[in-house]
Order: structure tokens, then C-alpha cells, then sequence
């Protein structure tokens, strides 16, 4: 009998065929993708029939599209198509061939209403209220990391390994970002003319994916039995602490710090005295590392840091922060104005600018809560407040259940720590429409809330 099979090669070798035809035709520069294309798209095939691996490489991939240069770069793009069919053929398996439900809790319900809710009413207003396609195209590709909650938190629940390879690919994008942000540093050093540029040195953005995997590794380090295994862990969190050091941010240094106490003050005392022990040794450490290293740059890096902390304290004449309460004063101003609805993605507001001098339009809010309400009305806060300290508390009680393993409890007590100390940057940037900092938000709630389930399926299995 003459299969379906049969039929699908033979009509692919017929397209391929006549795909060559054309490019040879029509376009023969073009003829030296071609066996780029066929690598890849054999190279996917093969991911496509190994679940666990293609998760992996799929999540693990996150890095590339966290570039810090500018534009779309070509393995952004080839990442992006692979990104996307992934989740399309995961969403369409689970909904069409699977009969499980899977979406499970209210934390579930709440993060599919906002992608669903964010991206139909998002889109419909912004256009509505005559929003900027460049922007709206942006801010919607930046909602979708929300699909990556259902995907991340199943295999967290499903895989015997879940939570650990889950968090072994946080590290892996911390890592790849730390060192993206000291070849940057490099070559500021190395084209830098004045002083001033060694010791303003920065590469800001992709903070809370240095941040959060930062906080979640210190939190499992004093449940290593192995000295070998803390060491290697403290080694982990010095590389990422560096990372995050050179984004020159100061929220996320102070969120981080927060996040430290947070953690020191939720975990038991045996794992406390560890903590603040491991803590001190490891910042003498980097302290030492960084002198010996860096030689007669440390000292200008050391100083634009510790400059950039003392302007924490004259913060009432900042004139950047007081820039952002103008800006804020506009936003809210217009939030006032139509509270319920909001005005969609990509909607842009005008306000004078005192540092530019001049009158500014854009659709960025640096308060991320008050930037929620101005695209999303008080449905889109509602949605996101509600996801946010639901998942938080769940996960935060969840650390204390007698039956979870002990590295499963201080992966939940460090992302509690994560999620509360979260607050700094929500005030200060707007971390649910920037993409890298909504997929940190993402990876560790479906990774809090993956335990939370894995722990119950096997209580109620018991």
C-alpha cells in the first residue's frame, strides 16, 4: 500500500528540487544558503524527535536573541524562526493531539489571560489610539515570552531532572551575557582615549537574567554536600556577580543586595551562618580576583562603581531622576484619563525632556507599574499584580513543605527572594515590556511553580 509517507518525501524532494531551480534561476548569488538551509533544517528534524535535548537547545538559545548589539543580527533571526516553531509546535501538540488540560491553577489562568488579553486587546487598542507600528511590533514581540511559562514549567513537572536542567540553563544565559558584557568592557578598554571612559565603562540591559540565576545559586549552595560542589557553585555566582557589576545599574546592584538579606533572613539557621560566611569570603575573593586581573584598571572601574553608588545618595538632585518624574507625571496623567482600558502597545506620549532640553516622544515608562496601567488599564494590572504575588506566596509556601528535597526548597526560598526583591527594578524600569527581563520573570515563576506541582503530584501519588 502506497503510504502518506512516501508521498510527504517525495513531495519534498520535488520542492527541493524546484526550490534549487529557482534560486539558480533567479537568484544564483543566493545558492551558498542553500546548504546552510538543508544543515538546518535536518539539524531541526532531528531536535524535533528528541524532546529533552530540543528543550534544551531551545531555552538555552534565549541567549542569542539577548544580544547587546543593536539591530537584528543574523543568528538572532535563524534563532527567532526556531524559537517560534518550537513553541507553535508545542502549543498546537498539546492542545490538538494531548488530552490532559494544561493549563492547572489560577498562577496558569492568570499568565495565559495576559499573553492572550495582552497581545488581541493590546494590539486592538494600540492601533486604536494610533500607536507606532515600530514600537507596537516590539512591545508584542516582547509579550510573547510569556508563552514560555507553560513549555518551562511542564518539563520542570515532567522531567526527572526538570528543575536542575532549568536552572543549569539560567546559568548557561547568565554566563553567555557575563561574557558578552566583558568583551564589550575589552574594547572600551582598549579604544578608550580618556580615563573617564575606562571608569564609566558600562553595558546596561539583560540585568535580571544575571540577577536572578545570581540569587537562585546562592540560595542552593549550602545544600551541597560536597565542598567541591560549593566551591564550584560560589565560582559560578562570582562570574555571574561580575556580569552584572559591569552593567553599571544600580537598581539591579541594590536589588541584588536585597535579594541576598531576603535570602539570608528566610533560610534556616544552619544555611544562614553558610550563607553569610560564603558571602563575605566570596566579595574578598572578587575583591582580590579583580586587583590582581585587571592591575591599573581596577582602579578606574572600582572607582566609577563606587561613584555611581554615591550618587544613590543625592538622588533628590539627581537631575535624571527628576527627569523621570516628569515623565512619570505625563504617564499618569493619561492613565488618569482613561484608567479601565488603557491605550494599547505602542502608544506614544510627548513630555519635555530637561536633560535633551527639547520635547520627546516615546512609549517607554521607566515605572514599570505606572507603564502596565498606561498600556493595560487596571485589567493589565490586575492580571499582572495577580500573577506576580500569587506566584510568589505560592511558591514561597511551598519552600516550607517537609517532603520537597532539600536542593528543591532553596531553589524556592531563592526565588522567592527573586520575586520580592523584584519590586526596585519594577519601580524604576519598565521590566514587563522589555523582553530579557520579562523572560527572566517568566523562567523563574514557571520554574517556582513546576516545583510547587511536582511536589504536590508526588504527595498525591504517595
Amino acid at each position: 500500500m502506497f503510504r502518506w509517507g512516501n508521498a510527504a518525501l517525495i513531495a519534498a524532494l520535488l520542492g527541493s528540487i524546484c526550490v534549487v531551480g529557482l534560486v539558480a534561476v533567479k537568484a544564483p548569488g543566493l545558492a551558498i544558503l542553500l546548504p546552510v538551509l538543508l544543515l538546518a533544517g535536518c539539524t531541526g528534524s532531528f531536535l524535533f524527535t528528541q524532546p529533552r535535548l530540543n528543550f534544551v537547545v531551545w531555552l538555552g538559545g534565549l541567549a542569542l536573541l539577548f544580544s547587546s548589539e543593536p539591530g537584528f543580527q543574523l543568528h538572532e533571526v535563524a534563532y527567532g524562526l526556531y524559537f517560534y516553531a518550537y513553541l507553535m509546535h508545542w502549543y498546537a501538540r498539546r492542545l490538538f493531539l494531548y488530552r490532559h488540560p494544561i493549563v492547572s491553577g489560577t498562577v496558569d489562568i492568570a499568565v495565559v489571560l495576559w499573553l492572550v488579553l495582552g497581545l488581541a486587546l493590546g494590539i486592538t487598542l494600540g492601533l486604536l489610539f494610533g500607536a507606532d507600528m515600530f514600537r507596537l511590533r516590539g512591545e508584542a514581540i516582547a509579550l510573547t515570552m510569556l508563552a514560555i511559562y507553560l513549555p518551562v514549567k511542564e518539563f520542570c513537572i515532567r522531567d526527572e531532572h526538570g528543575p536542575t536542567i532549568i536552572l543549569s540553563v539560567m546559568i548557561w544565559i547568565g554566563i553567555w551575557i557575563t561574557l558578552d558584557n566583558l568583551l564589550v568592557a575589552r574594547q572600551t578598554f582598549a579604544e578608550a582615549t580618556q580615563l573617564w571612559e575606562i571608569a564609566d565603562v558600562r553595558t546596561s540591559g539583560r540585568e535580571l537574567l544575571l540577577t536572578f540565576p545570581g540569587i537562585v545559586l546562592l540560595a542552593v549552595l549550602p545544600a551541597q554536600a560536597k565542598i567541591i560542589r560549593k566551591f564550584a557553585v560560589a565560582l559560578l555566582v562570582g562570574v555571574l556577580l561580575v556580569g552584572l557589576i559591569l552593567t553599571k545599574s544600580r537598581t539591579f546592584w541594590i536589588e541584588y543586595l536585597v535579594g541576598v538579606v531576603i535570602l539570608i533572613a528566610i533560610s534556616p539557621k544552619k544555611d544562614r551562618s553558610h550563607l553569610i560566611l560564603w558571602c563575605s569570603s566570596g566579595l574578598a575573593l572578587l575583591l582580590l580576583g579583580g586587583s590582581i586581573f585587571l592591575s591599573s584598571y581596577f582602579d578606574l572601574i572600582a572607582t566609577g562603581i563606587t561613584s555611581r553608588f554615591a550618587t544613590i545618595g543625592s538622588a533628590s538632585v539627581d537631575i535624571s531622576l527628576v527627569n523621570r518624574f516628569v515623565e512619570t507625571q505625563t504617564v499618569w496623567k493619561h492613565v488618569s484619563e482613561n484608567p479601565i482600558l488603557g491605550y494599547g502597545l505602542g502608544k506614544t506620549y510627548g513630555f519635555y525632556d530637561i536633560i535633551a532640553q527639547r520635547t520627546l516622544v516615546r512609549s517607554y515608562s521607566h515605572i514599570g507599574v505606572v507603564a502596565v496601567l498606561y498600556k493595560f488599564g487596571l485589567w493589565g494590572g490586575l492580571l499582572v499584580g495577580f500573577t506576580w504575588l500569587r506566584s510568589m506566596f505560592t511558591i514561597f509556601g511551598s519552600s516550607r513543605m517537609a517532603d520537597k528535597t532539600p536542593l528543591e526548597r532553596s531553589i524556592q526560598r531563592g526565588i522567592f527572594a527573586c520575586s520580592l526583591s523584584m519590586i526596585l527594578p519594577a519601580l524604576t524600569t519598565s521590566v514587563f515590556f522589555e523582553d530579557e527581563k520579562l523572560a527572566a520573570f517568566v523562567l523563574i515563576t514557571a520554574l517556582g511553580m513546576g516545583i510547587h506541582y511536582r511536589v504536590s503530584s508526588r504527595v498525591s501519588n504517595a
